[in-house]
């Protein structure tokens, strides 16, 4: 019976933590936002600094494209596979981004702009890659009270 009892205890203590740690990441977040801000020009101006959509895609793309490619079925396998190949292949958009716009510019006073795009796909793919390590970790229970 007092098995049943640590058991449920257990479960309600990780139910709790997962709740406190998405109320944690959201209040990060809410602060990377903050940081960037400028006096008072708050959260509303800066937070379409982070969203890029085309390299969003093109990191989804690509990624989807060698994991196809690539034959390999089954979730341990796929994660482990995206978990190696995300992050060159942010480097590889980064890298042709950086080429693509530096042979656009006209005026050094536009270059903030350009810099963003070219730093977004590196963001998105270690977030990715966060996002993956949590996935694999979670499969092989590495979170698991042993």
């Amino acid at each position: 019976m007092t098995l049943m009892k640590e058991n449920e205890s257990s479960k309600r203590g990780n139910k709790v933590a997962r709740i406190i740690g998405i109320i944690l990441l959201v209040i990060s977040i809410f602060f990377i936002f903050l940081n960037t801000s400028y006096g008072d020009k708050g959260l509303e101006l800066y937070l379409y600094s982070f969203i890029d959509i085309p390299s969003f895609i093109l990191i989804v793309l690509l990624s989807a494209g060698i994991l196809l490619a690539s034959g390999i079925r089954g979730k341990q396998s796929v994660l482990a596979l995206l978990s190696k190949i995300i992050i060159p292949i942010g480097v590889v958009i980064s890298l042709a981004s950086a080429i693509i716009m530096l042979t656009k510019i006209e005026a050094p006073s536009i270059l903030g702009p350009y810099i963003q795009v070219i730093f977004s796909s590196l963001i998105y793919s270690f977030i990715i890659k966060i996002v993956v390590e949590v996935m694999i970790a979670k499969s092989k229970n590495l979170f698991a009270d042993n």
